[in-house]
């Protein structure tokens, strides 16, 4: 493996993996779970954090590295979905999918490891347009993945809505337990009242100060 041809993904996930505490990166095949497990543990001080979880080891493999990691030995397994049954270690504190699952009952299935001990959690998906468009097919017909990725509402609502008809949306949530979706659109109304805000004070105290008006969220949303 080069070390200069890092996945970039595998890059972004590191930050789960140094933060501590007990994770699962869920990957499609056994081949990626061999490569994302050989990346991460290339990396420094990653080497004794991280083990591999998959159909392809032998079975005293596959129950020393679970039993590893359920002790805590071994922080984060990277590991097929064939990992996702039966587990139930409540200290999970993040759930990475490496590769989209084929619907969303398959990504609540996997998510759902996560925080069962009733503290914060984290839930990431990792999806390219392409893996998306495979993971439908694979799927029969379930187009939710997609809906889910690419529909800009709020994943809780897309989520509870595949469930039954009564949904929920992250808007009565702290920012900690929002989506990605309901958070950056959060950020963004609060970043454009600020600037409203700053825009007034300094037209009121007759000068501009270093507010640009060409910059104004109000002017840009406009036009």
């Amino acid at each position: 493996l080069d070390p200069n041809e890092r996945d970039p993904v595998v890059q972004d996930i590191v930050r789960y993996v140094r933060d501590g505490g007990s994770g699962i990166i869920y990957c499609r095949q056994k081949s990626t779970v061999d490569r994302v497990c050989s990346m991460l543990r290339s990396m420094a001080g990653l080497d004794d954090l991280v083990a591999p979880y998959h159909a392809g080891l032998d079975q005293r493999t596959r129950e020393r590295h679970q039993e590893a990691w359920e002790e805590g030995d071994v922080p984060v397994l990277v590991a097929t979905v064939a990992f996702s049954m039966g587990i139930n270690k409540p200290d999970v504190r993040f759930v990475v999918q490496y590769d989209p699952p084929n619907t969303l009952a398959d990504l609540l299935q996997q998510a759902g490891r996560a925080g069962r001990d009733g503290k914060h959690a984290v839930s990431v998906l990792y999806a390219s347009h392409e893996e998306v468009q495979t993971s439908t097919r694979f799927s029969k017909g379930d187009t939710s993945i997609m809906e889910y990725c690419y529909s800009g509402s709020c994943r809780r609502h897309v989520l509870t809505s595949y469930f039954g008809p009564t949904s929920k949306t992250c808007a009565s949530l702290g920012a900690e337990f929002k989506c990605d979706v309901c958070l950056k659109s959060a950020m963004s109304v609060t970043a454009a009242l600020e600037r409203a805000e700053r825009l007034v004070a300094a037209r009121t105290s007759g000068g501009m100060g270093d507010v640009d008006s060409d910059e104004s969220p109000i002017k840009r949303t406009r036009t």
